[in-house]
């Protein structure tokens, strides 16, 4: 997927979809959900780890 989207770009996502059932005979997504899988776990610099007590005040702070 990476190489995919290194090819089309970040704007291009149902193209990327298009050339994923083409290219590599994966069928059934759509852009939107290319888009989504790339941004929420393959793009990277994503933490994964617990929130930290200091963010989740933090939130906690930001939503009241």
């Amino acid at each position: 997927m990476k190489k995919i989207y290194e090819d089309m770009g970040i704007k291009k996502w149902t193209d990327v979809a298009k050339m994923m059932k083409d290219d590599y005979d994966i069928d059934g997504r759509n852009g939107k959900q290319c888009r989504e899988r790339y941004h929420n776990h393959l793009k990277g610099g994503i933490r994964k780890e617990k929130w930290t007590h200091a963010e989740e005040e933090l939130l906690i702070q930001l939503h009241s």
